[in-house]
């Protein structure tokens, strides 16, 4: 499952990183507005109901949940088409530009299509079969790849970029189809209305806490377009997007996913089994979010300029950019470790919490994202996110309850050693002149290899 969502991600980012280099910066900040948007409308189309299609069948051993996928797809029917209705009322509202619905709409029905593959992914996942969900994310993310390609060299333009989107979504979704066929579990719509509004009910909470979560995550970019200009939303999606990937190796690839089912069995167990299960996902998160942290920040502007071209700054000051991504970096392991605990809610069914800390983490952002964006410019954003994305991290930890947390802050304490000899080393080859590229792999390996050696052996085991 992860080499899938390895290469499904990958294929995005160098889908993006070929697009940089082919649009003029008015042409890719819109796109990549219409890539954030698009996200937005993704929880509007989904509502929760894959993550909860795949708690319900790995909690039912019985046979029952058999329908249930069959059923979710007569209820994103619906979910979707009521969203992308929606979605072009408002941007009409706002916008008036024909133009710009046409480059949207295409991207939020690339969207609605991952969600109904999401749900055959959800019955791999449940039932031990996640090498099929690897290759059908594969296989569109490959083919993704060579349509931007073949648009690039025949010079199609905006529009037939923005086409590829739905194209690899429609190719993954195929594949997950077929894939499911041979499982057991029904996927042609079912529009049994008392089955679908028992579905909703039950995936509303979590749905809400989704929307509230994809709020917080891009919102930013409607006030970076309102404030520095269309172009700027392009420079600060460069400083995202990276991040953004990263992020997505977590969730949905670990959380809701491979650690998932058994995070969901054990918290029902409840007990020492929890406790242990919490403190060594929690660890394992921890890690990685800090060991790519290591690798980002060490690598510096020179992978900006590698990933997304010389002229990465789109019109914008070289030094503002810059600032922005190394302010954004510092923000992942806050940001990792709230996608762990949103996925531990998620599985004790306590969505609510999340949501009340999404939306007070929201205010937050907003009122800093108005402070700071006039006086500081792209890393005030970059600032406004970290401190929000620290006071939703804080709030979570608080929330997950006495019992669940105990001993929770302790996975922190195994990667501390690792982040601060990462530090050391990219000083040190700082001064040395050691290339950037050498320099963050080093930060990066320093710190995977020191939570291996302190605790990191034994916790995968128990993984």
């Amino acid at each position: 499952m992860l080499s899938g969502q390895i290469v499904s991600k990958v294929s995005f980012l160098v889908t993006m990183l070929f697009l940089a280099r082919y649009l003029d910066d008015k042409s890719f900040g819109l796109l990549s507005f219409a890539v954030a948007v698009g996200m937005v409308y993704m929880f509007i189309s989904e509502m929760g109901v894959s993550i909860t299609v795949n708690r319900l069948i790995s909690l039912t051993n019985d046979g029952s949940s058999r329908a249930l996928p069959s059923v979710a797809s007569g209820l994103r029917i619906l979910l979707s088409t009521t969203g992308l209705l929606l979605l072009a009322f408002l941007n009409w509202i706002f916008s008036r530009s024909l133009w710009e619905l046409a480059v949207l709409i295409p991207v939020a029905l690339s969207y609605s299509l991952d969600g109904f593959s999401e749900i055959p992914f959800a019955v791999f996942r449940a039932s031990g079969r996640a090498g099929r969900e690897s290759l059908a994310r594969s296989l569109g993310g490959l083919f993704s790849i060579a349509a931007v390609i073949l648009i690039i060299k025949a010079d199609l333009g905006l529009l037939a970029a923005a086409a590829v989107f739905p194209l690899r979504s429609a190719v993954t979704m195929m594949v997950a189809a077929f894939l499911h066929l041979d499982t057991g579990f029904g996927l042609f719509p079912s529009f049994d209305r008392a089955a679908m509004l028992s579905l909703f009910r039950d995936s509303l909470p979590v749905g809400v806490m989704g929307l509230s979560l994809a709020a917080f995550q891009r919102v930013d970019n409607l006030l970076v377009r309102g404030v520095l200009g269309i172009e700027a939303v392009g420079a600060w999606n460069e400083c995202v997007r990276i991040i953004d990937t990263m992020v997505l190796l977590i969730t949905p690839t670990l959380l809701p996913g491979a650690l998932f089912p058994g995070l969901c069995r054990a918290l029902e167990q409840g007990g020492e089994a929890a406790k242990q299960k919490m403190r060594d996902t929690g660890s394992f998160i921890l890690a990685i979010g800090t060991a790519v942290t290591a690798f980002l920040l060490a690598s510096g502007s020179g992978l900006l300029a590698l990933l997304w071209g010389a002229g990465y700054e789109r019109g914008l000051a070289s030094d503002a950019v810059n600032r922005a991504y190394e302010i954004t970096c510092a923000g992942i392991v806050p940001v990792f470790w709230m996608n762990f605990l949103v996925a531990a809610l998620i599985a004790q069914r306590r969505s609510s919490t999340a949501t009340r800390a999404a939306a007070a983490s929201l205010v937050v952002l907003l009122a800093l994202l108005f402070l700071f964006l006039n006086p500081m410019g792209l890393p005030g954003a970059a600032a406004a996110m970290l401190a929000a994305s620290l006071v939703f991290a804080v709030l979570l930890t608080i929330g997950i309850g006495r019992n669940t947390a105990s001993g929770l802050v302790g996975s922190l304490l195994p990667a501390l050693p690792g982040a601060c000899l990462a530090i050391l080393a990219a000083v040190a080859m700082g001064r040395l002149g050691v290339p950037w590229l050498v320099k963050g792999l080093i930060s990066g390996a320093v710190s995977a290899i020191s939570w291996l050696a302190i605790d990191g052996r034994k916790v995968l085991g128990r993984l």
